[in-house]
């Protein structure tokens, strides 16, 4: 049986996010009714709308008649979800708001997807992915790879971020967030009305900035300048971007040193080490850096990067993926064993190759569930007629959040399967981490811009709404311990490498026999098994296989100089900056939300299952709008050479001061904005000859929009084109850390809120990735490494002196300080 069979689907979203979410529920068995405004979803144009159209029936109603309210009315009585993500003032207009749901149906569960939240001056702006990411400092992340326009110099400023993380978070959020209702209304027979937004979609990706900015302001002169963090201009070693005989570059992934040293033997370079300046990875400085990293390039340079990736793929511990574009990842030899690419026969396009299924489920497979449909091809359709519930009858009292009474062990470390079990907590759920004696490797990882002192600022994204026990699973003991703890749980992960969870006794097979019921995730990096499965791999290696790095760069890498390695190395500090980390999120969002779709399973029929998750399809999803091929595909949208956008009407401008987004997609918002700009009387002072539709706008007249732009400061663009609902913000000046720390639309929302720490006493962190109406405050606070060893010890059953003696035998462990 499909996880969401029996289910109706009401879709009034425009546009991927909401329609990727729905896209998910299809492909597991619910039946996806897509409301369309008269002329179809404005987006339809998108070749990726294959994908997340499909199997969905189409239906357009016009909400702003009188005919279109009553469809309307009688959709929303029969449908046990829906989807909306109209701006707030067009909601009540329409009457798609929470409001008037409820009255026709009250134990709905409804999802609002927003761009900038509800509150403030821009809750009306439209949601496109370039003015969130813009705004909340994402784009600041590239800055030093966007040329100037005489494309010989790099110039400073933010540079337009080509994935659309967002809408892949806010996507994978709203399924999360769906489910975790599904589950607290099978238990309380409640709806619910859940809110979430593109604007917190970019939460995950802050790792420590928020923290960083804090700790600065605290602790001020004790620490270095902000631009020198301690990786310091060139990015560790062991996330290297390496040059090779055939002018491709080929992405490292170990930042661990025993693979970094696997790395450095199938070079061939075992001699660095008779220099002692090369002995200390973690902390070595800059210039021992940059002479080591042009050792490498030289070698790496003998060979052609097949020839390389042969070599690296034998020894199976080396971390490496060479870079490639989205397009050619489809071909990727896990991918396609994985069978991570679905082919769907279209009568009019042929044969399409698009995202497969989110996750691969033992007991609960996905299915194809069919083309995109044409816009109202089901105009007469309507789900089957049965009797509506309406009631909201109690069967059970829950209080921390949707999955609460639920308990998830964690076998994981660093970040993309932890942070899915910090989504898991922070909607309920009892997560407990188990970790080896020393902690999770990631609670001593260095921050940039806080020196050598601080360490482990991201862990406190990764470690909250949890508890710890810290555990020796190479003894027998601790595996007794584990396995108590895997009796009582409803769900479990891990994202060890194939063949570990068998010698640590915590295999599925193993599982299964001590809890049968048991939800069993595996976050692989590349798969259970196929070419790959063997291999290591890291954020860095997986952005550079998946596509999303090389499309940031504008589809080209730089040159990689076999005659000038000093240039070389600079290319390879550019190209690392197009690399950002944000594949690790990617895959965090798609593992919490097959953990979750599990644990529905479970509580609906009863039943345990392996659920199977990978980097690689994780991130195919997050790059879903170039994971899609067939032989007439027109997918050009590239970013241009000045990497300021994609086009006059969606690009950062310069402007008196700072710069701003620009987002105009529409006759009418370009016709508002025209109209503001005549107002100005900017056209009479300047003879700019903007056309007044929208159609008639030509390539040449990007210029003129730079001349206007300059003509007023971003901060003043933004308040005044913002009253008008016309897409441009200021574009901040600094990395997101400072935006969710300082700026007043966040304050706004109560995008961060201040908590309690164990080491730093009191912090802000970042709201819930979701609001909930039932559940309103569920923000965690971190925990240290064991710090609930003694608790969870208890509760299994052992008295305190044979906790004592087994923290004396080096059994369990607990940390005060990490």
């Amino acid at each position: 049986m499909s996880i969401f069979k029996g289910l109706n689907v009401l879709d009034l979203t425009i546009g991927p996010a909401g329609g990727l979410t729905t896209m998910v529920m299809a492909d597991f068995g619910a039946k996806v009714i897509k409301i369309e405004p008269p002329k179809g979803d404005p987006f339809r144009s998108m070749p990726s709308s294959e994908s997340w159209l499909r199997g969905k029936k189409s239906r357009v109603v016009d909400l702003k008649t009188q005919n279109g309210q009553s469809q309307l009315k009688e959709l929303i009585s029969y449908a046990d979800i829906i989807l909306t993500n109209s701006r707030p003032s067009k909601a009540k207009i329409l009457h798609i708001d929470d409001k008037s749901i409820r009255a026709i149906k009250s134990n709905i569960i409804h999802c609002s997807i927003t761009g900038f939240e509800r509150n403030g001056s821009l809750a009306d702006v439209p949601g496109y992915e370039g003015l969130i990411a813009a705004k909340s400092g994402y784009m600041m992340t590239f800055e030093g790879i966007g040329k100037d326009k005489t494309n010989k110099k790099y110039r400073t400023g933010p540079v337009y971020s080509a994935v659309l993380l967002a809408t892949h978070a806010a996507s994978q959020i709203a399924l999360q967030s769906i489910t975790a209702a599904l589950i607290n209304k099978e238990n309380t027979g409640k709806g619910e009305y859940i809110e979430t937004s593109l604007l917190r979609g970019m939460i995950p990706i802050d790792t420590a900035g928020l923290f960083v900015t804090q700790i600065r302001e605290r602790l001020k002169n004790k620490l270095p300048k902000a631009v020198d963090p301690e990786f310091g201009m060139l990015p560790a070693l062991g996330y290297h971007p390496v040059p090779t005989k055939d002018g491709k570059w080929i992405q490292l992934a170990g930042l661990v040193s025993h693979l970094f040293h696997s790395f450095i033997d199938v070079t061939g370079l075992d001699t660095i080490y008779n220099n002692p300046n090369f002995l200390e990875l973690r902390d070595m400085p800059q210039t021992y850096k940059y002479q080591l990293a042009k050792i490498i390039a030289a070698r790496t340079m003998k060979k052609n990067s097949t020839q390389w990736m042969k070599l690296f793929i034998e020894n199976g511990n080396v971390a490496a993926e060479e870079w490639k574009s989205t397009l050619a990842s489809m071909r990727h030899p896990q991918i396609i064993h994985n069978k991570d690419v679905w082919g769907h026969k279209d009568k009019k396009l042929g044969l399409i190759k698009q995202l497969g299924p989110l996750a691969h489920f033992s007991k609960n497979k996905a299915q194809h569930p069919g083309g995109k449909p044409k816009i109202n091809q089901h105009y007469k359709y309507a789900w089957p007629k049965r009797k509506i519930k309406n009631t909201q009858a109690k069967k059970k009292k829950i209080t921390k959040g949707p999955l609460d009474g639920l308990i998830f062990l964690e076998f994981a470390s660093i970040i993309a399967a932890p942070y899915a079990c910090a989504i898991l907590g922070e909607l309920g759920a009892r997560v407990i981490k188990i970790e080896p004696l020393e902690g999770d490797n990631f609670r001593v990882g260095a921050n940039p811009g806080t020196g050598r002192q601080i360490r482990g600022l991201g862990a406190i994204k990764t470690t909250s709404n949890k508890e710890s026990i810290c555990l020796n699973l190479k003894s027998k003991e601790g595996i007794k311990i584990a396995h108590k703890l895997i009796k009582k749980a409803n769900g479990m992960l891990h994202n060890y490498r194939p063949g570990v969870t068998e010698k640590l006794e915590i295999d599925y097979k193993t599982v299964k026999k001590l809890n049968s019921k048991i939800v069993y995730v595996s976050a692989w990096g590349y798969g259970k098994s196929g070419p790959y499965a063997h291999r290591p791999t890291a954020a860095p290696g997986v952005g550079a296989a998946m596509g999303g790095a090389l499309k940031q760069f504008g589809g080209a890498l730089p040159k990689t100089y076999k005659n000038n390695l000093s240039k070389s190395i600079e290319a390879a500090i550019k190209i690392y900056t197009a690399n950002p980390g944000s594949s690790d999120y990617n895959a965090a969002h798609v593992i919490a939300s097959s953990a979750i779709m599990g644990l529905y399973a479970q509580r609906k029929n009863g039943i345990g299952q392996e659920i199977d998750c990978n980097m690689l399809a994780a991130n195919a999803y997050a790059n879903f709008d170039y994971f899609i091929d067939y032989k007439t595909i027109n997918n050009k949208n590239k970013i241009d050479k000045t990497m300021t956008g994609l086009g006059a009407l969606y690009r950062l401008y310069k402007t008196k001061k700072g710069w701003v987004f620009f987002a105009c997609q529409n006759k009418k918002d370009w016709a508002n904005f025209i109209h503001h700009i005549n107002n100005k009387k900017f056209n009479k002072k300047n003879n700019f000859n903007l056309p007044e539709n929208l159609i008639n706008l030509k390539k040449k007249d990007s210029q003129i929009l730079e001349k206007i732009f300059l003509l007023q400061t971003a901060a003043k663009w933004e308040k005044e084109l913002s009253k008008k609902s016309i897409g441009c913000v200021e574009a901040s000046q600094y990395l997101p850390g400072t935006f969710w720390h300082q700026d007043k639309h966040v304050a706004e929302n109560q995008l961060t809120i201040e908590v309690s720490n164990p080491i730093w006493k009191k912090i802000r962190r970042h709201a819930t990735l979701a609001k909930f109406s039932t559940f309103l405050h569920r923000e965690g606070i971190q925990i240290t490494a064991g710090q609930n060893t003694k608790k969870i010890l208890t509760e299994l059953g052992y008295k305190e002196n044979i906790i004592n003696l087994l923290h004396k035998n080096k059994i369990i462990a607990t940390h005060k300080n990490k």
